[in-house]
């Protein structure tokens, strides 16, 4: 009977062990399987636009002011919005939480609400010294399990997870507007444009050319690349002219000061024009080889607020950062620009 009874409680304890395996196993897997529903919807553009727009602690990302020292598990919590804009969980109450079937509940910790989320954000800002406005957001999501009569070993677990978003959803736009060497474009369409917007002349009188109501939204990748005639056309008659991007909010685009601008130059008795690059009117880079030859391929490249400068492929200058939501682009006077194809081209895409 000893044996029996002996025999009989290790029987037990082994049961009651593989019982509670199996239930830790699975309040492990539900738990999971919220952190990663919460997880993808973080990831979700409306959903992230819409955060972005409401919740209570990404002031200084939206004001585009510097947001060093901001953000953090204590200041940075958030709240979640869905794509419709109507709030689905606020990090910042403790009492909130999720049910097992990633379904927000209010009264955590308890049977019916037994899974909380701490989501939070603090800036990946650059080196002391540079100003950290719009900057890349390093979200964490950090879910924890606790309801009456659960095993404390999985009670005092976390599941935590960490991934990096953009301070801005982008539009995806695709504009490609077309220009033919010495062709005149003062009203031609821009094909593939959806919205039907034109490339005019500005200013008839002085040769300037822009885009009509297209806005480069600075957080977007957009790519200009140019080639210029330096032996026939304005570059090569003494003359001064720009690629001159602007405040799309300026009320006369003729004459809006240009926030950055590529410049060309044609001195008398100078056999090439030179280029050189100027930020709010003040020149901020000359290069050391100057002179642009017809067989020189320019990009202007706008990554994140900042813009590249490549010639032939290469690197020679990155600006400082474009503190405004969108630019405009004009052309002074009419380029002769061309690529090899005879073609002029704005590509505008997303990159997240």
């Amino acid at each position: 009977m000893v044996l029996i009874g002996v025999s009989f409680e290790v029987l037990m304890t082994l049961y009651q062990q593989n019982v509670r395996q199996g239930v830790t196993g699975d309040v492990i897997a539900k738990t999971s399987l919220v952190q990663n529903n919460l997880a993808s919807m973080l990831n979700n553009s409306l959903v992230w636009k819409n955060i972005l727009a409401q919740s209570a602690t990404l002031t200084c990302v939206r004001d585009q002011i510097d947001c060093r020292d901001q953000g953090g598990e204590t200041a940075g919590k958030l709240a979640v919005y869905d794509s419709n804009g109507v709030l689905f969980y606020d990090s910042s109450v403790a009492a909130q939480g999720f049910d097992f079937n990633f379904i927000p509940c209010s009264g955590f910790p308890s049977a019916a609400c037994p899974v909380h989320a701490n989501l939070y954000w603090q800036p990946l800002c650059p080196p002391l010294g540079q100003t950290c406005s719009d900057p890349l957001i390093e979200m964490h999501s950090v879910v924890t399990t606790n309801f009456p009569g659960m095993d404390p070993m999985v009670s005092r677990q976390s599941y935590a997870t960490a991934f990096i978003l953009a301070p801005r959803v982008c539009p995806v736009q695709t504009v490609l507007i077309n220009l033919a060497v010495g062709s005149d474009v003062s009203l031609a369409l821009a094909p593939g444009n959806p919205k039907g917007n034109q490339f005019v002349r500005l200013n008839a009188a002085a040769g300037a050319y822009g885009y009509d109501n297209v806005d480069l939204v600075t957080c977007t990748n957009t790519a200009l690349s140019f080639q210029v005639d330096a032996t026939s056309g304005p570059a090569a008659n003494d003359n001064t002219g720009n690629v001159c991007f602007f405040d799309s909010a300026a009320p006369d685009p003729k004459v809006a000061p240009c926030v950055f601008e590529w410049r060309y130059q044609k001195f008398v008795g100078a056999t090439n024009p030179t280029w050189t690059i100027y930020q709010n009117g003040v020149l901020t880079y000359t290069p050391t080889s100057p002179n642009v030859l017809n067989t020189d391929r320019f990009t202007l490249q706008m990554i994140r607020g900042l813009f590249w400068v490549k010639k032939n492929g290469f690197t020679e200058y990155i600006s400082s950062r474009m503190n405004l939501p969108n630019l405009r682009v004009r052309f002074t006077p009419s380029l002769p620009a061309y690529s090899p194809d005879g073609i002029f081209a704005i590509d505008m895409y997303n990159v997240k």
